[in-house]
């Protein structure tokens, strides 16, 4: 009976501890929806969402304006195709992913994008 009671603990304790959200591979190409913009000091912090749910931020550091004046940039409302590459963490305790001072909650996928530098798109 002990045992019985032991693998049912057990169970409801690793079914339990589950995330809820979807997972994503660490490197892809894929397309996704411009959401919002926004800026820090170093970075550019890009939301986007892939399909209608997957939801990420992806994030770019600052450059220079002179090194890419004529670039395409990414701009809020528009689909791009990028190559994207997400952080994996590994589970466990951790509180967060924090960018000059911002603190994403850890259940945010981030990502960062060798195809981008700012908000310019290297082709």
């Amino acid at each position: 009976m002990r045992v019985i009671v032991f693998y049912f603990v057990i169970t409801l304790v690793v079914g339990c501890s589950k995330q809820t959200f979807q997972p994503l591979p660490e490197k892809r190409i894929d397309t996704f929806f411009v959401t919002k913009i926004d800026s820090t000091e170093n970075n550019y912090i890009i939301d986007g969402l892939i399909g209608k749910d997957q939801k990420f931020v992806l994030i770019s550091k600052k450059i220079e304006q002179q090194i890419y004046a004529d670039c395409d940039k990414l701009v809020k409302g528009k689909k791009y195709t990028l190559n994207l590459e997400f952080e994996v963490f590994a589970l466990g305790d951790f509180d967060g992913y924090e960018v000059d001072s911002h603190i994403f909650p850890p259940e945010t996928a981030i990502a960062n994008s060798p195809d981008l530098q700012g908000l310019c798109i290297i082709w």
